[in-house]
């Protein structure tokens, strides 16, 4: 394995990538010839990503798989090195994403690339819309099949599988957030076997809902129909949010356990200065506020519009349920993934932070 740098890493960081088996490269860092940073070009972070150019001169290898460092790999993806010529995986529409990419270096591909780094667009305002730019026709490349034997210039472009590049769990929608807690690394270093077990979106989803529906049942069972409206509404949520602030803390506190007793994984690794790994209450709290907020919010949303419609007011309250859905599906993912992930940083330590 390489990892480029551009020398801005301390030196203990490279002794750390050096002593777990990487080649580690120095690069010159090649600046972004766009108008920026924002508000009127690039985004700041992009102010140096073309140096990831080098990697179509790194030519004492046959073959090159480039990941951009926040990419986790869960998996062997040895195959990925059998697909002939340019490889990425489509993810936006009709363009590639250059966080996962294959290819045959050349000195001639790097000094033609290099030559139109400032004379070709780039719809990103950083590398990956410039290599769209500079690869025409990407879009209508055959499909790589990891069962099938390709001869190396059997194709310039070949597109990847979704499951060489996809952000599923990993993003909050709309973000650039984390999905896992800040304080865990993508790691490295060995190891095998997933991070999370088998079926646990699936689960995590099906738990989150169950709650729900157990919530919803027991409390149309404890309040009392005769009772006045406005109490009624009052006592509904009193019971709904304890209840179901009970049922899922103790989900989720089954998942940080769950995690404790699968132990430490190689790809989930607390950064160094951390010396305890931090239980995600923050992020929990505030998820819960923002669902909370919502569902106090639905049955009183055409009154706050000024909606005095019957038809107006049912199709405010179904447009916040579905988005109140929406959220809830997301968090339904987020919050189990990151208690499970803190139960696994814990492990590695002689003594981590116990669930409450």
């Amino acid at each position: 394995m390489v990892a480029l740098t551009t020398g801005s890493l301390p030196a203990s960081s490279e002794t750390t990538l050096a002593s777990d088996g990487w080649r580690v490269i120095r690069v010159a860092p090649v600046a972004n010839p766009g108008q920026g940073p924002q508000p009127k070009g690039f985004p700041a972070r992009f102010a140096y990503v073309y140096t990831k150019l080098f990697i179509f001169k790194m030519t004492e290898y046959k073959k090159v798989v480039f990941i951009d460092a926040d990419v986790l790999v869960l998996r062997n993806m040895d195959v990925i090195f059998q697909c002939p010529g340019f490889c990425a995986a489509l993810r936006h529409s009709e363009r590639f994403n250059s966080g996962v990419m294959s290819l045959v270096p050349s000195l001639e591909v790097y000094e033609d690339v290099m030559s139109k780094v400032a004379l070709m667009p780039s719809y990103t305002g950083g590398d990956q819309g410039f290599l769209n730019s500079y690869f025409t026709g990407f879009a209508h490349a055959p499909l790589f099949d990891p069962s099938t034997t390709y001869t190396p210039d059997q194709y310039k472009y070949m597109r990847l599988p979704t499951t060489f590049n996809a952000d599923i769990g990993l993003y909050v929608v709309g973000s650039n957030r984390w999905m896992l807690p800040r304080s865990i690394g993508n790691g490295g270093g060995g190891g095998s076997g997933e991070v999370f077990p088998k079926y646990f979106v699936a689960g995590s989803l099906a738990a989150g809902y169950g709650c729900v529906v157990v919530v919803v049942i027991t409390t149309i069972l404890v309040v009392p129909l005769e009772v006045d409206p406005l109490y009624g509404w009052i006592l509904s949520y009193e019971w709904g949010f304890l209840l179901l602030g009970l049922t899922y803390g103790a989900f989720l506190r089954s998942c940080y356990r769950a995690g404790r007793r699968a132990g430490h994984h190689p790809a989930v690794q607390a950064p160094k200065q951390l010396h305890t790994p931090q239980l995600p209450l923050m992020e929990t709290a505030l998820s819960s506020a923002f669902l909370v907020g919502s569902l106090l919010l639905a049955p009183w949303l055409g009154r706050i519009l000024g909606i005095t419609s019957f038809a107006g007011t049912i199709v405010a309250t179904v447009f916040i349920g579905l988005g109140v859905i929406v959220v809830s599906t997301v968090q339904f993912l987020l919050l189990p993934a990151q208690w499970y992930i803190a139960g696994r940083l814990a492990a590695s330590t002689v003594s981590g932070p116990r669930a409450v």
